[in-house]
């Protein structure tokens, strides 16, 4: 995935044009994350990121998936890769080449597809994060050209 890719869904997601790396990753302890578009708590579905290098962030916040999205294009690629996930199993994996896989329960849906460019993606995490899963299926419908989802 491109530097100019991530930091259109940085500008989307409202952390500017000039996104510096941040040495702080945050988490809150709590069962609750904040959406970066609302800055509200969310507690009804809380979500996870695990990276390819190992690391776990429990209810992100925007800083967190700021720092990921950013560090991506720089990571090698064995580890260029996290995953975003909730309590109801759902998840969504990006890679550093721009591949992209996502699972949703409710009913069961699995698939991928390879990014070719930032439409539709930041407002795929928005989704997600507002565990808005119906908004997910029809982003990844428009995203992917698929009408299973």
């Amino acid at each position: 995935m491109s530097t100019g890719l991530i930091n259109r869904i940085l500008k989307y997601l409202g952390f500017g044009e000039n996104n510096q790396k941040s040495s702080l990753i945050e988490t809150s302890s709590e069962k609750q994350f904040i959406n970066p578009t609302t800055n509200t708590i969310n507690n009804e579905n809380p979500t996870w990121i695990e990276t390819g290098y190992g690391d776990q962030f429990e209810n992100p916040t925007s800083k967190t998936i700021n720092k990921l999205l950013t560090d991506l294009p720089d990571m090698d690629d064995e580890h260029g890769v996290f995953w975003i996930g909730d309590e109801n199993e759902n998840t969504i994996e990006i890679h550093k080449n721009g591949k992209l896989f996502y699972e949703l329960s409710n009913p069961n849906l699995k698939g991928d597809f390879q990014m070719d460019s930032s439409v539709g993606l930041s407002e795929l995490f928005i989704a997600f994060n507002d565990s808005d899963i119906e908004k997910v299926r029809e982003i990844l419908r428009k995203i992917t050209g698929a009408n299973k989802t």
